[in-house]
Protein backbone atom coordinates (compact mmCIF):
# COMPACT_ATOMS: atom_id res chain seq x y z
CA UNK A 1 0.00 0.00 0.00
CA UNK A 2 0.89 3.77 -0.70
CA UNK A 3 0.60 6.46 1.79
CA UNK A 4 1.67 9.91 0.88
CA UNK A 5 2.47 12.25 3.40
CA UNK A 6 0.12 14.90 3.99
CA UNK A 7 -3.46 13.00 1.88
CA UNK A 8 -6.37 14.27 1.72
CA UNK A 9 -10.15 13.13 1.74
CA UNK A 10 -11.98 12.64 -1.04
CA UNK A 11 -15.91 12.82 -1.78
CA UNK A 12 -17.44 10.06 -4.56
CA UNK A 13 -20.82 11.09 -5.57
CA UNK A 14 -22.66 8.06 -7.67
CA UNK A 15 -25.44 6.08 -7.78
CA UNK A 16 -24.06 3.00 -8.78
CA UNK A 17 -22.88 0.96 -5.51
CA UNK A 18 -20.41 -0.87 -7.02
CA UNK A 19 -18.89 1.75 -8.51
CA UNK A 20 -18.63 3.32 -5.19
CA UNK A 21 -17.09 0.25 -3.85
CA UNK A 22 -14.62 0.60 -6.45
CA UNK A 23 -13.56 3.79 -6.08
CA UNK A 24 -13.46 3.51 -2.43
CA UNK A 25 -10.83 0.56 -2.79
CA UNK A 26 -8.76 2.19 -5.31
CA UNK A 27 -8.22 5.62 -3.52
CA UNK A 28 -7.69 3.52 -0.22
CA UNK A 29 -5.15 1.61 -1.50
CA UNK A 30 -3.35 4.84 -2.64
CA UNK A 31 -3.81 6.56 1.00
CA UNK A 32 -6.49 8.71 0.30
CA UNK A 33 -9.43 8.86 3.06
CA UNK A 34 -12.80 8.07 1.12
CA UNK A 35 -15.68 9.88 1.88
CA UNK A 36 -18.85 7.77 -0.42
CA UNK A 37 -22.59 9.56 -1.38
CA UNK A 38 -24.91 7.84 -3.00
CA UNK A 39 -27.13 10.36 -4.08
CA UNK A 40 -26.75 14.54 -5.07
CA UNK A 41 -27.85 15.25 -2.60
CA UNK A 42 -26.26 13.35 -0.11
CA UNK A 43 -23.08 14.53 -1.51
CA UNK A 44 -23.76 18.17 -1.18
CA UNK A 45 -24.51 17.26 2.48
CA UNK A 46 -21.22 15.71 3.02
CA UNK A 47 -18.94 18.16 1.32
CA UNK A 48 -20.89 21.15 3.46
CA UNK A 49 -20.12 19.08 6.36
CA UNK A 50 -16.98 17.86 5.88
CA UNK A 51 -13.53 19.29 4.44
CA UNK A 52 -12.98 17.63 1.05
CA UNK A 53 -9.78 18.00 -0.99
CA UNK A 54 -11.13 16.89 -3.90
CA UNK A 55 -14.50 15.26 -5.25
CA UNK A 56 -15.52 12.74 -7.94
CA UNK A 57 -18.83 13.04 -9.31
CA UNK A 58 -21.17 10.15 -11.52
CA UNK A 59 -22.37 12.95 -14.36
CA UNK A 60 -25.66 10.46 -14.76
CA UNK A 61 -27.79 10.63 -12.01
CA UNK A 62 -31.40 10.63 -11.34
CA UNK A 63 -32.25 13.91 -9.53
CA UNK A 64 -29.53 15.74 -10.30
CA UNK A 65 -26.58 15.54 -12.68
CA UNK A 66 -22.93 16.02 -11.93
CA UNK A 67 -22.69 19.24 -13.73
CA UNK A 68 -25.43 20.42 -11.63
CA UNK A 69 -23.67 19.56 -8.64
CA UNK A 70 -20.50 20.18 -9.17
Amino acid sequence: MFHYPGCKTILCIDDDDGMLRHQRALLERRGYKVLTAASALQGLQIAAACAVAAVIVDYHMPEMNGHEVA
